[in-house]
């Protein structure tokens, strides 16, 4: 595997044991980001560090990075995007003011550079962590696989940079796959980060005026991690999950009222049940992929409902945004939390027909046709139902 030029590298024939620094890049240096370096001025790097961090081997070790500044640059942009495309991300805020992570921000924005005595325990801090959930729970994930320890064996790498014109500072912290290799120059064992490196975990913060503003998390598992947001960051949740059930089926249900139950009220009913039905399960809601389920693979018999999908995927996507009723698009559904209980329908002639707004499959159960004789019929699938309205001929 070839490595990447960023690739921190450790010269260690064998065992990661024996370490010898193959050029270093100081803590507190400044990366600079402009047209001479070749990058495009959209990030600035203020400082970064890596620690290799190896539960299995109770392991911390500080590695020196050597590399370009365009390369750097371009590594944390891949990191970046790699982030914002999985969307797994949830708003935390602190759960005391002296937290270790708390008062490592401060010095961070403070002095504009990672400072090595904070950034350093914030790695010593996540390998204590990462320890103790092996020690308790190792037994449980991966014993049939032969090894040792149930968390994912890596690297924390940190960055304090800036973004754009913004002048906004913001500190990533990432739990990233860390890989050995085979050096083709030499043909000697280095470990690193190869360029298609994995992230397992991350959290964003931004910064303003010298204080948190924004402070985002990032896990690969359906479900975060406790030992991550909770154990390590010392973080708790802005919204609970009742909140972020009751705005996001709120949310859904307003786009669908205004956009599409005028127009297309067959899509409508369709469209309306599905959520409901979805947010009504005890399970991990992502609501980008709900939404991407509901509708991007979908395909209606009306046609200028079709043409519209794409426009009601962008609306219903920005839901999560808003000022005012935004919520996290990561959570555990909570159903006592959706307010819509039945769905009451006109049929005209003083009838009309009421269903769980939750019902599986409902299209199975009631759906409509179209007779020989051109009448429009809703028909209704009820065993007990049938033997009141038999038709008398």
């Amino acid at each position: 595997m070839n490595a990447h030029p960023v690739s921190a590298m450790l010269q260690a024939e064998g065992s990661v044991g024996a370490v010898e620094s193959l050029g270093a890049l100081p803590i507190d240096s400044e990366i600079s980001s402009d047209e001479e370096n070749g990058n495009d001025g959209e990030l600035l790097i203020l400082s970064i560090c890596l620690h290799q961090v190896d539960s299995s081997q109770g392991l911390l070790q500080r590695i020196e990075l050597s590399g370009d500044t365009a390369d750097l640059n371009g590594y944390l942009k891949s990191l970046l995007s790699e982030i914002d495309e999985q969307e797994h991300k949830r708003s935390y805020s602190f759960k005391r003011e002296t937290s270790e992570f708390r008062v490592a921000l401060q010095e961070f924005s403070t002095n504009g550079i990672l400072v090595e005595l904070n950034a350093e325990g914030l790695a010593g801090k996540l390998l204590e962590e990462e320890c103790r959930v092996d020690k308790t729970h190792g037994q449980l994930g991966r014993k049939k696989q032969g090894k040792k320890g149930i968390v994912n064996k890596g690297s924390f790498l940190q960055f304090l940079y800036k973004s754009g014109d913004d002048s906004k500072s913001c500190y990533l912290g990432v739990k990233i796959e860390h890989q050995v290799f085979l050096d083709e120059q030499d043909f000697r064992k280095r470990s690193g980060l190869p360029e298609t490196s994995k992230v397992y975990k991350a959290c964003r913060v931004s910064f303003f005026d010298d204080d948190v503003e924004n402070i985002s998390v990032y896990d690969k598992n359906p479900k975060p991690s406790l030992y991550w947001w909770s154990g390590f960051l010392e973080l708790e949740v802005v919204r609970n999950d009742a909140e972020n059930t009751l705005k996001a089926a709120n949310a859904i249900m307003k786009i669908l009222n205004t956009k599409v139950k005028k127009m297309h009220p067959a899509e409508y009913t369709h469209l309306r049940n599905a959520a409901i039905v979805a947010l009504k399960q005890v399970v991990q809601i992502n609501y980008f992929d709900l939404i991407d389920n509901l509708l991007k693979n979908a395909s209606f018999d009306d046609d200028s409902f079709n043409a519209k999908i794409p426009g009601l995927i962008a609306d219903l996507k920005k839901a999560p945004l808003d000022k005012k009723d935004g919520f996290d698009p990561q959570f555990t559904a909570v159903p006592k939390a959706v307010p819509y209980k039945k769905r009451r329908v006109d049929l005209g002639r003083e009838i009309s027909i009421t269903y769980p707004d939750d019902c599986v499959n409902l299209s199975d159960t009631i759906w409509t046709e179209e007779d020989e004789k051109g009448r429009k019929l809703v028909i209704i699938e009820s065993d007990s139902g049938f033997r009141h309205f038999a038709k008398i001929s």
